[in-house]
């Protein structure tokens, strides 16, 4: 296998939006096909009606996720609906795929929850920020990263909560 040459000046940048871009200039979102991305996306006016855990909200939200994966070409190996936030853990072939799948699935999920329609638009934002992104290292850290977001998910559903990971249900409690 061939190993890359090492950045003698600064190291790239591994992470991207959310709150640490706030008020800096802009720069490219970093990018690895072999790698995987931790996508987190928040917004947190989403309570009550505009919950994405809410009842009429919940399985749109996993539905639209898996659909729009697919059609942009996206690998979707976790995927967390913790109400005011998500937590993706997705892998892309091209920069390009991966930008649809965010732009289109932040759009639906808004449009879905707000109820936000072409000549109906919203008077304020549904999202907080741009989605946080961060590439993830395969074994440990993702390992890791698997264990934080089923956490996360038990203590958005419940005590009853079901996990769905690769085709394996995982049962909470």
């Amino acid at each position: 296998m061939k190993t890359r040459q090492l950045n003698l000046f600064s190291p790239e940048p591994t992470a991207h939006g959310g709150s640490q871009s706030v008020g800096k200039r802009k720069a490219a979102r970093p990018f690895d096909r072999k790698q995987a991305v931790h996508v987190t996306l928040r917004a947190s006016g989403a309570t009550r009606e505009w919950s994405m855990l809410a009842q009429k909200h919940k399985g749109y939200v996993y539905l639209e996720g898996d659909r729009i994966a697919r059609e942009s070409g996206v690998k979707l190996y976790r995927f967390v609906n913790v109400g005011n936030h998500l937590h993706l853990v997705v892998k892309a072939q091209s920069k390009k795929d991966f930008q649809r799948f965010l732009r289109v699935l932040t759009g639906k999920i808004a449009m879905l929850v707000t109820g936000a329609r072409k000549g109906k638009p919203l008077a304020k934002r549904f999202w907080d920020l741009l989605a946080h992104t961060k590439l993830i290292q395969w074994g440990r850290q993702f390992e890791n990263l698997s264990k934080y977001m089923e956490k996360n998910f038990r203590e958005a559903e419940g005590p009853r909560a079901i996990l769905i990971v690769d085709g394996i249900e995982i049962r909470s409690g």
